[in-house]
C-alpha cells in the first residue's frame, strides 16, 4: 500500500525549514559584544582592553592597540587574525598575549581553541600555547616572532552547534531512519 505524499513530505518539509533556520542561528561570536585583553606580564595582569561588537571587518586596529602599533585583530564569527605590519618579538615572559571573552554571556559555549593558520614569517607558535575554557579563549604570543609586514595568525575558536544545526541533524537521521 502506497503512503499518501502528506506523509512523507511532512519530514521532507520540517527539515528545509529547519535548514532555513541554521542560517540564522549562530553558534560564534558575531553581532556580539567580546572583550579583547592583552595580559602581561602573566595571566592575572591586564595591561589593556576593549570591548568591541563584532562585525566585519577589523575590530582593532594599530591605532587602537595602546602598546603595540605593529598589528590588528579582526575577530570574526569562529576566529581571531592578527595581521602584522612590522617585525615583532613578542617577549618571552609567564604570558604575553590576548584573551577573548563573550562579554555578556550570549555566545554558545567555547569548546576548543586552535591554530587555523600562519604565515611562514611566524616562528614559535605552538598549539600548547593557545587554550580555552567555556567563555573565553587566549592565546600566549610569549616568545614568538614575526618577520615582517604582511605576516598573520589565524586562531580558530570551536562553539558547540547551534541548536538548530543539531536539529537538523536530528531530523535527516530520521528521515535515512525512516527510509530504511
Amino acid at each position: 500500500m502506497k503512503r499518501p505524499i502528506v506523509l512523507w513530505a511532512l519530514p521532507l518539509a520540517g527539515g528545509a525549514f529547519l535548514i532555513a533556520g541554521v542560517t540564522e542561528a549562530r553558534a560564534g561570536f558575531m553581532g556580539h559584544t567580546v572583550t579583547a585583553e592583552w595580559l602581561y606580564p602573566d595571566f592575572g595582569a591586564v595591561l589593556e582592553s576593549h570591548d568591541v561588537v563584532v562585525g566585519d571587518g577589523v575590530e582593532l586596529t594599530p591605532a587602537d592597540i595602546i602598546w603595540d602599533s605593529k598589528f590588528s585583530i579582526d575577530i570574526g564569527d569562529d576566529y581571531v587574525l592578527f595581521s602584522f605590519n612590522a617585525t615583532s618579538n613578542w617577549t618571552d615572559t609567564a604570558f604575553n598575549g590576548w584573551r577573548f571573552t563573550d562579554t555578556n554571556g550570549t555566545v554558545l559555549d567555547i569548546v576548543g581553541y586552535t591554530i587555523d593558520e600562519v604565515s611562514g614569517g611566524i616562528a614559535n607558535l605552538y598549539d600548547s600555547d593557545l587554550d580555552y575554557n567555556t567563555e573565553s579563549a587566549w592565546a600566549n604570543f610569549g616568545g614568538v616572532t614575526v618577520a615582517g609586514d604582511g605576516d598573520y595568525i589565524r586562531l580558530k575558536v570551536h562553539f558547540i552547534p547551534a541548536p538548530a544545526a543539531l536539529s537538523v541533524l536530528a531530523v535527516s537521521g530520521l528521515i535515512r531512519r525512516r527510509r530504511r
